[in-house]
């Protein structure tokens, strides 16, 4: 039969051709993506490797010190605002901003033209009234001899008398006069109160000072103190001469406990404890911050492990992986345990944990519960820090 004759089925032959051009191309890929594998031979699976790690051994204790810092501030022992009790013209100021001075040494003079007037003519006066006394003394002699011969009254004898205590009495009240200057003239001049360095100099030569006005402020150099506010319960672990030691950022110094405070500052609820540090202390000046180490015992049961040994728990606890011998092999089994204080690498826990019991020390986070595991014992200087 002719195609022509029959449409339906040229039009199966004609889709026949075409679906076996389009399946030879994926047939020949085929046979070479097999011939290319059939030359490589698959390899056994290796069996996994078991991972070594460090371990340690727990020491359970009753209890531990817990160590904090309080800072406090390097002071002098006395520091002084230093002014004249009378007001007047500055003349001189004998010393500047970081000097040291002696203790009596003359800082600054006030102008005493007038002082100095007012006491050569109060001199004069003092003259005068020796003068008249001794000429009174002279006469009270005179009269006396004359009463004796019964040459004058004894009327003129107690005016003599008289006159005499007055000549007196005139010359104690103009010595009275000059002593007066004399105080106004030292009170023109200021003397270091003790030894020291002087912290600034408020007033220029010349300028008009009033009664009171700070010139100077000095501060002492042979004694420094460190204030330390800590509390209450603190302070009372320290007694009057104690020696602690006191850090800075290089060096440490020993300090003796001079002063604590008998009552509460109101802003802070803290007391003071004031250290007095030695003339020798390595290159503390005023105004440092020096801090103190306070210790104080926990009554809490836990142990102290390497702070690399923890990761993270659930619930606000931490995963500890302690080792067990299973069937001759080393296990890691997690322990959910309680962190109660850290201090620089080491961490005290509390837990499920016993005397003996050996714990990774590190690389906890690569680690699997009850995971196979070979050990190591982590050498002493890893764990010496870690504190039993």
């Amino acid at each position: 039969m002719n195609t022509k004759d029959n449409p339906q089925r040229a039009f199966f032959q004609r889709t026949l051709q075409i679906g076996l051009f389009g399946l030879v191309p994926f047939v020949g890929l085929i046979m070479l993506l097999f011939a290319a594998g059939s030359g490589q031979v698959s390899s056994a699976p290796t069996e996994a490797k078991i991972p070594l790690v460090e371990y340690s051994e727990l020491t359970i204790q009753q209890r531990y010190i817990a160590q904090r810092r309080v800072v406090g501030r390097v002071e002098a022992s006395s520091q002084g605002r230093l002014g004249f009790e009378l007001g007047g013209t500055l003349e001189a100021t004998l010393v500047d901003e970081g000097q040291q001075v002696e203790q009596g040494q003359l800082l600054a003079t006030l102008d005493t033209a007038r002082l100095d007037a007012q006491k050569a003519q109060l001199k004069a006066a003092q003259k005068r009234a020796e003068s008249n006394l001794r000429l009174a003394r002279l006469t009270e002699e005179r009269v006396i001899d004359l009463v004796k011969k019964k040459l004058e009254s004894p009327q003129r004898l107690d005016e003599v008398r008289e006159s005499t205590v007055a000549a007196s009495a005139s010359l104690l009240e103009i010595e009275a006069q000059i002593e007066g200057v004399d105080v106004q003239l030292e009170k023109s001049q200021i003397l270091a109160p003790f030894k020291g360095e002087v912290i600034s100099r408020l007033v220029d030569n010349g300028s008009v000072v009033g009664q009171g006005q700070n010139v100077f402020v000095i501060q002492q150099s042979d004694e420094l103190q460190v204030r330390i506010a800590m509390g209450a319960s603190d302070a009372q672990t320290f007694v009057l001469g104690q020696e602690v030691e006191l850090y800075n950022r290089k060096h440490s110094s020993y300090a003796t406990v001079t002063s604590i405070a008998a009552n509460r500052r109101l802003s802070t609820q803290t007391v003071d404890v004031i250290f007095t540090l030695p003339n020798s202390a390595h290159g503390i000046l005023a105004g440092d911050l020096l801090s103190l180490q306070l210790k104080q015992p926990v009554d809490e049961a836990g142990a102290w492990v390497a702070r690399q040994a923890l990761s993270s728990g659930v619930r606000g606890l931490w995963t500890l992986y302690v080792v067990e011998s299973i069937q001759g092999e080393d296990h890691v089994i997690p322990r959910s345990v309680e962190v109660l204080y850290s201090y620089k690498d080491r961490v005290y826990v509390r837990g499920p944990l016993r005397t003996g019991e050996r714990y990774v020390i590190a690389g906890a986070h690569r680690l699997t519960p009850d995971q196979v595991v070979h050990l190591r014992r982590a050498v002493e200087d890893t764990v010496a820090s870690i504190g039993r």
